[in-house]
């Protein structure tokens, strides 16, 4: 008899366990898992992490395994790969394809392709997709930037290779201590160039 009930209480049995690493049960007994406890420091795949968490793939694994997948079930995931095959990059995706949804690469300085070597890159998800900046407080769309190359301030529908919306109807009158070598334009089709700060266009 014990303080649970009737009947003798069998405990879990205790197989072969590695300092540090948080045990698992493996459907008969508590054995070594793959997860390594450095004093407040997690480490999955490494028995050194060297931050609070530390992910580690082999770099025998393919270049588009994941390090982190974030996923809801059937709808599209958010995927972090950190490719070893091209040392020295990290690529954020939106999309369970690899190369299906929008992405975001940051090139670190060690990158085998110098001439993007410490470049961050964007890249769109499928044809007709397009870069914003949404002014979330103002609910308004402040830059669009289409896959075309088309870019439009203040507008999300840019015909030509730079559209601006909402410009003034004549240039804006400051003074000598305006800001010199900006260029305003007015709805009318005028550009103005200040040259010596005589109009304040910002």
């Amino acid at each position: 008899m014990d303080d649970v009930g009737a009947g003798g209480e069998s405990d879990p049995q205790v197989g072969s366990n590695t300092l540090n690493y948080i045990p698992k049960w493996d459907g008969s007994a508590l054995v070594t898992g793959t997860i390594y406890d450095n004093n407040g420091k997690i480490g999955i795949g490494t028995s050194s992490p060297g931050a609070p968490l530390e992910i580690y793939r082999a770099t025998t694994a393919s270049s588009l395994d994941p390090h982190i997948i974030l996923s809801g079930g059937s709808v599209d995931q958010a995927r972090i790969i950190r490719a070893d095959a091209h040392t020295g990059y990290v690529e954020i995706n939106g999309g369970k394809d690899p190369f299906g949804g929008a992405t975001i690469f940051i090139f670190g300085y060690a990158f085998s392709d110098a001439n993007r070597a410490g470049d961050m890159q964007f890249r769109l998800g499928k044809t007709g997709a397009q870069y914003e900046f949404y002014n979330k407080a103002a609910s308004s769309q402040l830059v669009t930037i289409q896959d075309n190359g088309n870019v439009g301030i203040g507008t999300t529908g840019p015909k030509s290779k730079l559209a601006v919306a909402g410009l003034p109807s004549s240039p804006p009158v400051g003074d000598t201590s305006g800001t010199r070598g900006i260029v305003c334009i007015t709805n009318d089709g005028n550009m103005w160039v200040d040259d010596d700060g005589t109009y304040d266009c910002l």
